[in-house]
C-alpha cells in the first residue's frame, strides 16, 4: 500500500480519520501510540504465503500482560509475523530489559524500529499509511487501553486504513469496554468480527455498555486466563507467606483499591475511605477471634501519591492498636507479583478490580468495597452501577461478596473466614492462547 493508495483511502474516508485524529487532539497529555515490528529469528519452515501477519494493540498493564502471552505462543507457533501497536505502559515495559529475558533471543526488533512520529502532531494512521508500516495485516488484535492509547486507532483503523481482514476486539478484564465512546464514534468503528471476553459475568457487562455488539460477545475466555498461574498457585502462597512471615493457617485479606487516579470519575477520597474501613473491618475480627490475621495492600503501580497516603493510615492505625495477631504489608511491584500477592491471600478486596473476578478461579473469595454515596464521595456502588448494571449487582449482593457498608463488609468477611473455598482445576499450560490463535487466527 504505497503514498498514492493511502491517500485515495483516507480522501475516501475523511469522516473516520477526523473522528481518529480528534481523539488524540482532544488529548491533555500521554505519549502517542509507537509503532514496533517484532519478528521470530527462527527462519520459516513453510510457505511465506501461510503465514499469518498479526496485528495487536496494547497500552495498560493488563492489555500489556495479555500482548505478552499472545506473542510467546505465537513465537512458538513460529508461523505468524507479528506487528505491535504500543503506547503508554506496555511501551515503557517493551523497552525494558525484562522484556528480552522474557522471551530470550526468539524477538527482535525489526527494521522499521520506533517509529515516534516526530514530524506530526496528529497524523500518526498517515505515517503508517504512507511509509506502509503495516503491510497486508491478516488479523487485529485491539486491547482496552487508556485516554492515550492506541485503543481508537485499532477500532476505527484497522480494515478501514490497514486492510486487515479479521478484527477482535479483546476484553480480558472485567470492566467492560466503550463507556469511553460516544455513539457517534462507535457508530464509525470498522466492522468488528467478535468481542472475546472470559466469561458470562463478562458478556453481561459488555452488553450493558454495548448493546449494539451483544450478538457478537463471545465468553470464550481470554490469554489472560493463562496468566494466572493457577497449577502452581498454591506453592506460590506458600512461598508467599514465608517471605512475609506469615503463618499458613492465617487468615489474610489482599486490598487492591481502585483504578488508576486518572481514570474517568476516578475519586482518591473514596479509595482512602474503602481502605480505611477494610482496615477497621480486619481489626474487628483480629480483636475477635485468637489466631494469626494480615491485611496485604497493593493500590495502583502508577498511583504513587495514594501509595503514600495508604502507608500514612496504616502506619497511624498501628500507633492506636495495640493487637498482635494482625500484621499488615506493602506487597507493590516489583517486589511483589500480583499472581504472589493474590495467592498468599484468602479474600481479595477492591471497588473494581479484575482481581475479584477471577479469584474464585485462584481459590480466593472477593469483597467489592461498593459504599454508597457519601461525604467521601460517590466512587463505589454508583460507578459500579453504572459499569455493571443492577442485574450484576444484585447477583454479587447474593454471592455476599458486594459491601455497600459497614454491616455488610462484616458479613463478607465472616463469610470468608468461616466458609473458605478451593482453587478449580488448571487448564493446560497456554490453553485459552492456543485455544484464541486456533479458532480465530
Amino acid at each position: 500500500m504505497g503514498t498514492e493508495k493511502g491517500l485515495k483511502m483516507i480522501a475516501s474516508s475523511l469522516d473516520k480519520l477526523e473522528i481518529i485524529e480528534s481523539i488524540f487532539k482532544n488529548q491533555e497529555q500521554g505519549e502517542k501510540p509507537v509503532i514496533t515490528e517484532l519478528h521470530s529469528i527462527t527462519p520459516f519452515t513453510y510457505e511465506p504465503a501461510k503465514t499469518k501477519s498479526v496485528l495487536i494493540v496494547a497500552d495498560e498493564p493488563l492489555s500489556w500482560n495479555v500482548a505478552k502471552q499472545l506473542i510467546k505462543v505465537m513465537i512458538m507457533k513460529s508461523k505468524y509475523k507479528i506487528n505491535l501497536l504500543l503506547s503508554g505502559y506496555a511501551l515503557t515495559e517493551f523497552t525494558k530489559d525484562e522484556y528480552q529475558r522474557t522471551f530470550g533471543s526468539n524477538v527482535i526488533l525489526g527494521e522499521y524500529g520506533f517509529k515516534t512520529n516526530q514530524h506530526s502532531e496528529s497524523h500518526t494512521l498517515i505515517d503508517a499509511i504512507n511509509n506502509n508500516w503495516f503491510p497486508n495485516i491478516d488479523t487485529a488484535i485491539v486491547l482496552p487501553s487508556g485516554n492515550h492509547g492506541g485503543e481508537a486507532l485499532g477500532l476505527l483503523a484497522s480494515k478501514t486504513f490497514l486492510g486487515a481482514k479479521k478484527l477482535y476486539w479483546l476484553c480480558a478484564s472485567w470492566l467492560g469496554l466503550g463507556y469511553k465512546y460516544s455513539t457517534e464514534q462507535r457508530a464509525l468503528f470498522d466492522d468488528i468480527d467478535a468481542i472475546i471476553c472470559n466469561d458470562e459475568s463478562a458478556q453481561a457487562v459488555i452488553a450493558h455498555n454495548l448493546p449494539e455488539f451483544t450478538e457478537k460477545i463471545l465468553p470464550i475466555g481470554t490469554p489472560f486466563l493463562d496468566t494466572l498461574e493457577i497449577g502452581v498457585g498454591e506453592q506460590i502462597g506458600k512461598e508467599t507467606r514465608k517471605r512475609l512471615e506469615i503463618g499458613e493457617h492465617a487468615f489474610v485479606v489482599l486490598y487492591l483499591g481502585d483504578a488508576r487516579q486518572d481514570y474517568p470519575n476516578s475519586n482518591p477520597d473514596v479509595v482512602e475511605h474503602s481502605f480505611l474501613s477494610l482496615l477497621i473491618g480486619v481489626m474487628t475480627m483480629a480483636s475477635v477471634y485468637d489466631c494469626e490475621f494480615a491485611l496485604l495492600w497493593r493500590p495502583h503501580p502508577r498511583d504513587l501519591e495514594l501509595k503514600e497516603k495508604l502507608k500514612h493510615l496504616v502506619s497511624e492505625s498501628k500507633q492506636f492498636t495495640k493487637l498482635t495477631n494482625l500484621k499488615i504489608f506493602e506487597t507493590s511491584n516489583p517486589e511483589f507479583s500480583m499472581n504472589a500477592a493474590a495467592y498468599a491471600s484468602d479474600v481479595i478486596a477492591s471497588i473494581m478490580s479484575t482481581e475479584n473476578f477471577v479469584a474464585r478461579a485462584r481459590g480466593k473469595k472477593a469483597v467489592f468495597l461498593a459504599f454508597k454515596g457519601d461525604a467521601q464521595g460517590t466512587r463505589g456502588y454508583e460507578e459500579l452501577e453504572r459499569i455493571y448494571g443492577e442485574q450484576l449487582l444484585d447477583t454479587l449482593k447474593q454471592a455476599s461478596s458486594l459491601a455497600w457498608d459497614k454491616t455488610s463488609l462484616s458479613k463478607s468477611l465472616e463469610d470468608s473466614f468461616q466458609d473458605p473455598i478451593f482453587a478449580e482445576a488448571a487448564e493446560g499450560e497456554d490453553y485459552y492462547t492456543h485455544k484464541l490463535l486456533n479458532i480465530f487466527i
